[in-house]
């Protein structure tokens, strides 16, 4: 049975397609399918191009392929895990589908609750420390689920 993540961001044009991408390279031997969405996202738009040339730098040209999806309440049902960048996601979730509560959480859950916030508009430094900051955490959640043995 494959294990469905969905990442959620604002635009789904920054953050949760950078935590989609390292997510799905850290468990990549597993089954398991990672996606993202957007609360307030339109259909299509490619990823940020910062961090389209950030991506591309360190070995992720995928990102170029990236379009944006509007997280929808009938999106929430389809997939174990919503991993949040802050608690405005988590929040917008819950308003619209309470029943996810068990399977909606920060994508930094497990480094102390941290909240991942959107470098749009900042320095190129701010997006790099963003791009480190996601992967970390999504390394983090890719060890707990191994370890837990959800997605084997």
């Amino acid at each position: 049975m494959t294990y469905r993540i969905l990442t959620v961001c604002t635009a789904n044009i920054c953050r949760s397609p950078v935590a989609q991408i390292f997510l799905a390279d850290a468990l990549k031997s597993q089954s398991v399918q990672v996606h993202s969405a957007g609360t307030q996202a339109l259909f299509g738009n490619e990823a940020d191009q910062t961090m389209q040339n950030i991506l591309h730098a360190q070995g992720h040209p995928n990102i170029s392929e990236h379009r944006s999806q509007a997280l929808m309440p009938s999106l929430i049902t389809k997939y174990d895990l919503l991993l949040c960048m802050e608690d405005v996601h988590v929040d917008w979730i819950l308003g619209r589908t309470p029943l996810a509560t068990a399977k909606v959480k920060l994508l930094g859950h497990w480094d102390q609750a941290r909240q991942v916030s959107d470098p749009i508009g900042r320095s190129s430094e701010v997006y790099e420390e963003s791009v480190q900051e996601i992967k970390k955490l999504s390394q983090l959640w890719a060890d707990k689920l191994l370890a837990l043995g959800v997605c084997a």
